[in-house]
């Protein structure tokens, strides 16, 4: 179901921006992309400051070719957001790069409807013949009607991308509890990392179920023992990438992943290998035999029908758009799971945390608890590959997707990407 906001002046259209994009922009150049005359995506990259211009040019160029990617895109607003002031500048800051955008999204044939810019001192139109040198006041954006909340969510929230993924301190006493559960689970099953460890954890419950029922808990009255138990299964990585997976895309994908990993499990306990190990030997045997690297893993999406391939998730090669609803419950679980967490055992859900926010678009709130990740343990595997993942600007397939055209929350249609 899509929500339709209607704007008819600029400062008004500038109010939805941040609904757009999830979050407050700063220091960045949003394109606001149109499918005829309703958004179809907002795109925010961080505002190049210092580059020379032949850089200039390959930044514009590269990302009006991702907008390009836009499933029947016709229309762009550039908005520039920037700490700079039209004081300083003597008019609209950054001009040169916005005439660099208008005029590279015309050559790729998009009608470009505005070009807009918010500044520390005022906010104005670069294609505006009679905008005042010194700006109009920003008051006119924080004062409308449209800067407020436009879905009934209760979570709906904006701020700058700092605020949205900052982890709320915990009671010291509660997680001390919440320590002393853990080390209790430890003393009876092992070492969650170890493959003996993850054998008896999944004799016990099955991460498939207990994902299922983590995202029905009402976390202000979660046990500190269900805590420690979540924090206990998502330390060893099958879990971890199975549940992270699961949150987004539902309980077919869950039992998908984890069958396969009981696979390989049952193969590490006959001969010691490590994953690692098995995995490169099949990826050896099937190219010898001029076969695909790795057999296909797939899952039925009831959703819409879609078969999806597993090992294409992680990375976002698949056009069918998580289940929104399901997002947003995992990270209001992980991000209880991060603020209970011993500090050693908080890199697994900040990247179950990063990776579910980059699903929704949110990059830049992704990088920020990776960087808590990597800045606990700089080795751990997955945040080391997420981090690259999101440092070359990669985005999801389903972000070029309309956001209609596949199973939404309410709200969804001025959802977009963001790199």
């Amino acid at each position: 179901m899509k929500t339709i906001v209607k704007t008819r002046e600029a400062h008004e259209f500038l109010a939805l921006v941040p609904h757009l994009v999830g979050f407050t922009p700063k220091q960045s150049v949003v394109m606001v992309v149109f499918r005829g005359n309703q958004t179809s995506g907002a795109l925010r990259v961080d505002l190049p400051v210092g580059l020379k211009e032949q850089f200039q040019k390959k930044f514009v160029t590269t990302l009006v070719g991702m907008l390009c990617k836009v499933r029947d895109a016709d229309a762009v607003v550039p908005v520039i957001y920037t700490d700079e002031s039209f004081a300083h500048a003597g008019g609209a800051p950054h001009l040169e790069l916005a005439t660099m955008l208008v005029g590279r999204a015309e050559m790729a044939g998009f009608a470009v409807r505005d070009a807009l810019c918010v500044a520390a001192d005022g906010w104005g139109g670069y294609l505006d013949p009679h905008a005042p040198s010194a700006g109009r006041p920003l008051t006119q954006i924080i004062e409308s009607e449209r800067s407020t909340p436009w879905s009934d969510r209760a979570d709906h929230r904006l701020g700058p991308a700092a605020e949205m993924a900052r982890i709320p301190t915990a009671d010291p006493a509660v997680r001390r509890r919440v320590a002393a559960d853990l080390g209790h689970l430890t003393a009876i099953l092992g070492d969650p990392r170890s493959n003996l460890g993850l054998v008896r954890m999944n004799r016990i419950v099955s991460p498939v179920d207990l994902a299922e029922i983590s995202l029905s808990l009402a976390l202000a009255g979660t046990s500190t023992r269900d805590t420690a138990i979540l924090l206990h299964f998502v330390q060893a990585p099958p879990n971890r990438d199975q549940m992270m997976m699961q949150f987004a895309f539902g309980p077919e994908v869950g039992h998908a992943v984890h069958t396969s990993n009981k696979k390989y499990l049952r193969i590490q306990a006959q001969d010691g290998r490590s994953m690692d190990e098995i995995v490169a030997e099949e990826i050896a045997a099937r190219q010898a035999a001029g076969l695909s690297p790795m057999p296909e893993k797939t899952a039925y999406d009831p959703r819409t029908g879609a078969t999806l391939v597993i090992d294409d998730i992680v990375i976002g090669h698949v056009a069918e758009r998580p289940d929104v609803d399901r997002v947003r419950r995992g990270i209001a679980l992980l991000t209880h799971l991060v603020q209970m967490a011993p500090k050693p055992l908080r890199p697994a859900p900040l990247c179950m945390l990063a990776w579910l926010n980059w699903t929704l678009g949110l990059g830049s709130v992704a990088g920020l608890h990776l960087d808590r990740a990597l800045k606990i343990d700089p080795q751990y595997g997955m945040a080391v590959l997420l981090n690259t993942m999101l440092a070359s600007g990669h985005l999801p397939e389903w972000a070029f997707n309309d956001p209609g055209d596949a199973p939404r929350d309410r709200g969804s249609a001025l959802t977009g990407p963001e790199g």
